[in-house]
């Protein structure tokens, strides 16, 4: 038997379309779990309706997976979808993705989403996370595709959750340096 995950299998943008069906389809409300899989495309059964709600659960913006007779909102869900602001919404998946103690761990640690080599990576994720190395692969990617889509590079400041700012100077995706761009 292979050792515990301590990640879900789907990243946070794929989990928020469990919570978007309970939104978009059912107006918020709980919602019959047969239901929600025929919203979202995919079989009760399937293994990947059942990955996309235990995710969905794990980050914290549901209630229920493949095997309860209803899946339901979270607060957190919630905020996530019927956001107040732009800020509150990038605030509420920041929290679901920080829920999740491993993704957590290595943010504050390595203080934002530049890890180093995987040989490298490998012993500090085994040794000081708990993370066996046969997920080594899978939680790098999940990692890295969850700070992509919010958006945290390099530096992150582990008090305030955001992007630190280095004296006006930023650093675009494509690895520009913008020193004091215009209004």
């Amino acid at each position: 038997m292979p050792p515990a995950r301590t990640f879900p299998r789907r990243t946070l943008e794929d989990a928020l379309a469990v919570p978007s069906a309970l939104k978009e389809k059912n107006g918020g409300h709980d919602w019959a779990t047969e239901e929600v899989a025929k919203a979202l495309g995919i079989a009760r059964t399937n293994n990947k309706f059942f990955y996309l709600t235990a995710s969905a659960r794990d980050y914290g913006l549901t209630l229920g997976t493949r095997d309860a007779a209803e899946i339901s909102l979270t607060e957190l869900g919630r905020q996530a979808v019927y956001p107040t602001s732009s800020t509150a919404e990038a605030q509420a998946k920041l929290q679901a993705f920080r829920n999740i103690d491993a993704f957590d761990r290595v943010l504050r640690h390595f203080k934002g989403s530049k890890l180093p080599e995987l040989q490298y990576l490998g012993n500090t994720l085994q040794t000081q996370f708990g993370i066996d190395p046969i997920y080594h692969d899978e939680f790098v990617d999940l990692f890295s595709k969850n700070c992509r889509y919010l958006g945290i590079g390099a530096t992150f400041d582990v008090a305030s959750g955001a992007q630190a700012e280095l004296s006006g100077v930023a650093e675009s995706a494509s690895g520009t340096v913008t020193v004091a761009a215009p209004a």
